[in-house]
This record gives structure tokens, sequence and C-alpha cells, in this order.
């Protein structure tokens, strides 16, 4: 078994995300909306096109495959404002089920604009800038509240949920209450982490220093 070119739709430019849930019900989207479709024997064209401001550019960016649908994140970024876009469906059959618009320091975060995650069992997450939310009932309800972004999340069970993020923030949730772990922030306030991963008897953590030059890579690991 080895790897090989894929060769894609040429309208399609720029895919940035990809999910599925078997070889033949694969989703990738990109950059102006551009989807594709893989249905085990062949790639298909489809998009969803969403005209941004001038100057301004559109993208899907997160995906995730989460009860048998598709969810996507959209974004775009104008020169005035920033609108976000949840988006879920099939192929050809794409309904955007929520949005925001990003214009000002005040403005308030209803989903997260960076990443989509599905735990092992079967919760969809959002996260990004403020926070981290869950999608209950056909919409987002905000689990946490942080003061920058959150990178990456990553759950092993209900009872078992890590988040890092901007800053050196990491965040351990327990089932009932989410605690931010301070050893790893302490002299370490300019790291980004941007995801973590662990299997229940090991932990890795992985980020960068933002301010420091060259840029350093973090990696903790631990049991």
């Amino acid at each position: 078994m080895g790897w090989s070119e894929v060769a894609l739709v040429q309208k399609a430019n720029g895919m940035l995300t990809i999910c599925g849930n078997r070889p033949s019900n694969i989703y990738a989207g990109g950059r102006n909306g551009d989807i594709l479709y893989y249905n085990g024997v062949k790639w298909n064209y489809d998009c969803l096109r969403i005209k941004p401001e001038s100057g301004g550019e559109y993208y899907i960016r997160a995906s995730a495959f989460y009860n048998d649908t598709t969810f996507f994140t959209g974004s775009m970024y104008g020169t005035t404002k920033n609108v976000f876009y949840q988006i879920k469906g099939t192929y050809n059959n794409w309904k955007i089920i929520d949005s925001m618009t990003i214009n000002n320091p005040l403005s308030q975060y209803k989903f997260g604009d960076w990443d989509l995650y599905v735990s092992p069992s079967n919760r969809l997450f959002t996260f990004g800038a403020t926070g981290i939310w869950e999608y209950k009932n056909n919409g987002y309800v905000r689990l946490l509240s942080v003061p920058y972004t959150v990178n990456g999340l990553h759950a092993l069970n209900d009872n078992y949920i890590l988040a890092v993020g901007d800053r050196g923030y990491v965040y351990f949730y327990d089932g009932s209450n989410w605690e931010q772990i301070q050893k790893f922030m302490s002299g370490y306030e300019d790291v980004l982490y941007q995801a973590v991963w662990g299997d229940g008897k090991e932990l890795f953590i992985v980020g960068y220093q933002a301010l420091s030059y060259p840029q350093k890579t973090i990696i903790w690991h631990g049991k």
C-alpha cells in the first residue's frame, strides 16, 4: 500500500479540509466554496458559492462527518468584516444552518471559527476564538469561554477531553468541569499550542513560540 496523486476536477482550486466515514463517502472543501465528493469510483464537483465582500475571500476551511451528514465551516474574510458560516448537508444538497459577523472587538462568537471535531462518543464540537461549542438540538451551545483561541481538541471519552490554544492555554474536562492546567502556561505564555492527541497511555501536545526568532517548536509528551 502506498500514496498516489488523485486527479481532481480542474475547476476545484485549493482544497483545505477533508472528511468521511467510509472509502465511498468522502468530502473535501476549499477555496471559493469548492466541494468535492468521492463516491468510491470518482470525484464529483460541487460548490456552495458565497460572494465575498469586495477585496475579500471566501473558503471552506473545516469539515466533520456527523450522523450521516457532512458539516463544514465557511469563512468570508472582507475588508470591513469577517463572516463565518456553519453548513451541513450532502452532495448537491447544502444548507447554511448558522452564521455570524465579526466586525469589531465587541462582536459575539456563536460557534467556533477554527475547526470541527467529532468525539469517540459521537459528539460534534466546534472551536476557535473565545471557546468551545457543542452541536445540540440543531444549534450550538457554548461549553467553554476562554480569552484567546482554542486551536486543538481531543477526547478519549466524555470524561476526558483536552483543549489547547494560544498563550499557553491547556484545559482538561473531567465530565463535570473544565480546569486550566497551569503547568503548560508557566514560562510558556508566548506559546501557541496547535494540537493535542492521546490514547489513554500517552499524551502529546504540540505548538510553537510565536514571539521568538527563530520560532521554536514545543512538544510535550506525558502519560
